[in-house]
């Protein structure tokens, strides 16, 4: 069996079992590894790497997007939105992130930039760039 890719490529697991657990490091790699041996190419198989979160870095996005490259699989950058009444959206209110008040329309990243993350908006272009390079690089006429 394939060793699972260096740690420090590997997404963050307390991130992961914040959002809810629904995946491992070592299942996405089992999983991508079994569809490309089923006949998947790369740029067929793409995983959604959520940038925004609450108190995250843009280093962590970064290490996602590496990872999803290291296991052989396209990285798509989503952009967190807090929806009200969320576990986010509730951790974030606790740590006065963000305003219990406040219009939900001001969540949505196309309105308001992430005030409840480390990241700026240099960081999420600088990210999905990389993301789009890895894309690329995984291209067979490449």
């Amino acid at each position: 069996a394939q060793e699972l890719l260096e740690d420090r490529f590997a997404t963050n697991p307390v991130h992961q079992r914040r959002s809810g657990g629904k995946v491992s490091n070592r299942g996405f790699q089992r999983v991508v590894r079994n569809l490309l041996a089923a006949g998947f190419r790369a740029e067929q198989i793409t995983a959604y790497v959520l940038m925004g979160l609450p108190g995250q870095s843009a280093q962590a996005g970064s290490d996602s997007v590496s990872f999803v490259h290291q296991c052989g699989a396209s990285a798509q950058i989503a952009l967190c939105s807090l929806i009200p009444g969320t576990e986010e959206w509730k951790r974030a209110v606790r740590e006065g992130q963000v305003d219990d008040r406040a219009d939900p329309l001001l969540h949505n990243d196309s309105i308001y930039p992430f005030p409840w993350c480390q990241a700026t908006l240099e960081d999420f272009e600088r990210v999905k760039a990389q993301a789009l390079k890895g894309n690329r690089a995984l291209l067979p006429y490449s």
